[in-house]
């Protein structure tokens, strides 16, 4: 599938039904034309061209739905360095949606660049729904825990902030992953949360999620235990005079929210 945004007068859009029909690839600049069906989620798909090669395409409709639900589509895609966000919180931290494999040199390499400002979210839908992934809450354990049979390689690689996504309306916040032996069954232990939750707190919240303390029950919890944070930039460490506002000169920059502060 194509992006959920394109540029339009400068600035980031969604394919929403108010919005104009035709606007250009955040990713190759070709003209894309929007896709505002009632099946498919809301997207943007590029119009015919043999000769086009382009990062932009390719995503899932589990890739582009999330993307939709971030507060801002300035904040979809933004590039900072030679990095591009799915989604860029508020506080300055990427957000990947990942569902397709990736090597763990690959995965270290994307936290590096980050600067371990990042959050992974792996789609574990279909593992869930086939059994391999399975999930269950100890008797009188706020935590839950899991097992994941064939599970794609590069998952235990992250060392950021981690969530599965194993039910459409039920996400894991990964608190740790427990030592395996090749062949072994992924394990460990995380914390339950909604949906809403994630794109509340995590995609348009004003802190970077923390696990909450054992013995609270409840996901919310994890939120307002965080510290606050400086907004900074990934990219050169300059703080924002406001979120997504780099006040250091934009020569670093090439993403549509990351601008010179007046």
């Amino acid at each position: 599938m194509s992006p959920a945004v394109a540029i339009y007068e400068g600035r980031c859009i969604l394919a929403t039904t108010a919005g104009p029909s035709v606007a250009a690839c955040p990713g190759c600049a070709s003209p894309m034309r929007a896709k505002r069906g009632t099946v498919v989620v809301h997207h943007w798909a590029h119009l015919p061209d043999p000769d086009r090669q382009c990062v932009s395409e390719g995503e899932t409709e589990w890739h582009l739905g999330w993307k939709n639900r971030a507060g801002d589509p300035d904040r979809i895609e933004v590039a900072v360095g030679n990095r591009r966000a799915d989604v860029l919180t508020p506080y300055g931290w990427a957000i990947e949606f990942q569902h397709s494999p990736l090597s763990p040199p690959d995965i270290a390499a994307r936290e590096r660049d980050w600067r371990d400002r990042m959050i992974w979210v792996y789609d574990g839908l279909e593992a869930f729904a086939e059994e391999r992934l399975e999930i269950n809450q100890p008797p009188g354990r706020a935590y839950w825990s899991f097992k994941w049979r064939w599970h794609k390689r590069h998952v235990a690689a992250s060392k950021v902030p981690t969530f599965i996504q194993v039910k459409p309306d039920t996400l894991l916040f990964v608190g740790r992953w427990y030592p395996k032996s090749p062949g072994d069954p992924l394990r460990g232990y995380g914390w339950r949360l909604t949906d809403d939750d994630f794109e509340q707190h995590v995609m348009n919240g004003s802190k970077p999620p923390a696990p909450p303390k054992f013995g609270r029950d409840l996901a919310p919890a994890m939120w307002s235990r965080t510290p606050a944070i400086p907004f900074t930039c990934p990219c050169c460490d300059q703080p924002f005079a406001e979120p997504g506002k780099c006040s250091a000169p934009p020569w670093h920059v090439n993403g549509p929210n990351y601008q010179a502060a007046s």
